[in-house]
């Protein structure tokens, strides 16, 4: 299953900003400081980068951050657009294994809630991956991580590498994603949706103070079903494709 600060001109149109946070969302579906243990509350910062769309003129309007709060086994991800006029952003919690999935457009405040079963149940429909464990490790964000390669199970998806560390503690940080399987928090990885892929790179990790109301839905969303947040999506996917 999980911020951001985007670097455009102001003269971006709206339109171009509801197509960037589409592409951003499809994500959900999922980071320095020493500490004589694993962290267990605090942000982690991810940089965004889109490998494919390197020289598109569309490049310089995506967002280029991500921020994950932890606490407790639960976590937050948010990625918004300029001014904060669209934002995508989940919560988890991974004891009671449930997700909220959220989306804000303009005046439009939306949520969808997911049980293990629903979550399940949209994993169904992402690309089916293999992962592999290397002997390699790396530097990410200060933190020491394993490194992984991921490989899709439909040909005309190139592997990924994955960065791992166990020196974050989140219990079963990835139970929402394709990379269930690690029971490390990703410090490093790609999402592959619809021939678009983003490239997740954590560049700091803050030990902080998390407070309670990040992993609540704020009373300004309006509740609907999985397949209406879903088609809501698809609408602003649409919209992109199209132009």
């Amino acid at each position: 299953m999980p911020t951001s600060n985007l670097q455009c001109s102001f003269l971006i149109g709206a339109a171009n900003l509801r197509r960037v946070l589409c592409i951003c969302s499809l994500i959900v579906t999922l980071s320095g400081c020493r500490f004589g243990r694993p962290e267990a509350e605090g942000k982690i910062f991810y940089e965004l980068s889109f490998p494919f769309l390197e020289g598109n003129l569309l490049e310089n309007v995506f967002p280029t951050e991500m921020v994950l709060s932890f606490k407790n086994d639960r976590m937050a991800g948010e990625i918004r657009s300029l001014g904060g006029i669209m934002k995508t952003s989940f919560i988890t919690d991974n004891d009671a294994k449930t997700m909220q999935q959220l989306l804000k457009n303009y005046s439009d405040y939306s949520f969808a809630g997911f049980d293990e079963e629903g979550i399940r149940a949209l994993l169904h429909d992402q690309p089916k991956v293999r992962i592999e464990n290397t002997n390699d490790s790396a530097m990410v964000a200060g933190y020491n991580c394993a490194v992984s390669v991921a490989y899709f199970l439909i040909d005309s998806v190139p592997p990924i590498q994955l960065y791992h560390t166990n020196q974050i503690d989140i219990k079963e940080p990835n139970w929402y994603t394709q990379f269930n399987e690690l029971d490390e928090v990703l410090l490093g990885y790609e999402v592959e949706q619809f021939g678009m892929r983003m490239k997740l790179m954590a560049t700091q990790v803050i030990k902080c103070e998390v407070p309670e109301t990040t992993f609540a839905v704020d009373k300004n969303y309006k509740e609907v079903t999985g397949k209406q947040l879903s088609e809501q999506l698809k609408t602003l996917l649409n919209e992109y494709l199209e132009d």
